[in-house]
């Protein structure tokens, strides 16, 4: 009865807002409180160096939680009695959980802001100490932790996490690659040490991502397995349950498109879009729940389509300017032959955001708004940098 007694009164083109509960207002304090520290660490970080150490305790935390998930993977027996997440915390899906996050996708974006910062470190130190980059501990550090952290992604089971970090393994591969075109000087000698070197080093990557998968044979099992049911059913014409329930969210987007139906509104006014072959589908995901079905549905599995149905086009482009102009102005740090790979790793989260809803975990959100934060900083005073030593040189020449 729940859609039955759903009233929703609103104007077309006014804003509005309309929620479940005025709980997700209180939730929402700490998250923008969170996200001011973004700000300030832009406003206050002066010092490049200063910014490397951040990101250098960020990588280093990361690692410590892929470790710690790792071993709570491969130790972790089932029962009524355990207290999945640290022996505190009840996983609301006891299959789906990985270290202290309790979705193996959430905790997929996590590591991958945290690999583009391991990246982007141990890039630097190669890029300017060449072989004797391998003498410091820092570089040692950066690839140990990338490993460790890049091996939990395949090992918790996500696979929309796994495809995102082949794409990340295709990138370094090729940029892998191009750098080592510079030795030579002949286009076929070119050629054929950038194809080496990429299959040399996708190879090697690729080997990461299969000795994850193969940790836990149960973990590959499911995963494999509901790829292929889903495959088989999307071969008779019925595709994956959350294309219905991205096809409902985006039709609650059309119904109010400009302001949308307020932040928080997904949960309340949902089940007044959901279609019969979404309920059908979530019906039979449910059979064997052991609570009833509810009508309600946390998220869309889409942060951008459920942003767009609360917030509206005018709220979107709102959020997503600023970091989308800061992305523009430092486009020479992602596109140039060296790219800054914790920029790439914000860029990655990004395209995850139409897949699931990550932005919706204060812990990721936290870490894309500091790396985000932190990376366009870098970039910027490494701008003036070169700015004044551009000038000082013109300077020089005019003396």
């Amino acid at each position: 009865d729940y859609e039955n007694n759903l009233e929703r009164p609103h104007v077309f083109w006014l804003p509005s807002c309309v929620t479940a509960d005025v709980s997700i207002l209180k939730r929402s304090f700490l998250i923008v409180i969170l996200g001011l520290q973004a700000i300030i660490l832009w406003r206050f970080m002066n010092s490049r160096q200063l910014i490397r150490k951040l990101l250098l305790i960020i990588v280093l935390n990361g690692a410590l939680l892929a470790i710690a998930g790792t071993l709570q993977k491969l130790s972790y027996v089932p029962g009524d009695r355990v207290k999945e997440i640290w022996g505190l915390w009840d996983a609301p899906e006891p299959r789906y959980f990985f270290s202290s996050f309790t979705y193996k996708n959430h905790w997929s974006a996590f590591a991958l802001l945290c690999l583009g910062g391991a990246l982007s470190l141990a890039w630097r130190e190669i890029s300017r100490k060449g072989a004797l980059a391998w003498r410091q501990p820092k570089l040692g550090i950066c690839l140990v932790a990338a490993l460790f952290i890049g091996i939990t992604i395949p090992l918790s089971g996500s696979r929309s996490g796994t495809v995102l970090l082949l794409v990340l393994l295709t990138l370094i591969s090729v940029v892998l690659g191009w750098a080592a075109t510079r030795h030579f000087d002949t286009s076929f000698k070119r050629l054929t040490a950038l194809v080496r070197t990429f299959f040399a080093c996708f190879l090697i990557l690729g080997a990461m991502v299969w000795f994850g998968l193969n940790l836990d044979r149960e973990t590959k099992s499911e995963a494999f397995g509901n790829t292929l049911q889903q495959w088989e059913k999307y071969q008779k014409g019925s595709p994956p349950m959350r294309y219905y329930l991205w096809k409902d969210t985006f039709k609650m987007f059309l119904d109010k498109p400009v302001f949308g139906h307020g932040l928080g509104s997904f949960r309340a006014l949902h089940p007044l879009y959901q279609s019969v072959e979404y309920k059908r589908e979530r019906e039979s995901s449910l059979a064997s729940a052991h609570r009833k079905l509810k009508p309600l549905t946390e998220h869309s599995h889409n942060d951008f389509f459920q942003y767009l149905a609360e917030i509206g086009v005018v709220g979107v482009f709102l959020l997503l300017f600023v970091p989308t102009l800061g992305i523009w102005q430092n486009r020479k740090s992602v596109l140039s032959v060296t790219p800054d790979w914790a920029l790439v790793g914000c860029i990655l989260f990004a395209i995850y955001s139409f897949v699931d809803f990550p932005t919706r975990t204060p812990a990721c959100l936290l870490l894309l708004l500091v790396t985000l934060s932190l990376a366009l900083k870098h970039a910027s005073l490494k701008k003036e940098r070169r700015g004044r030593q551009r000038h000082l040189k013109n300077e020089r020449k005019v003396v």
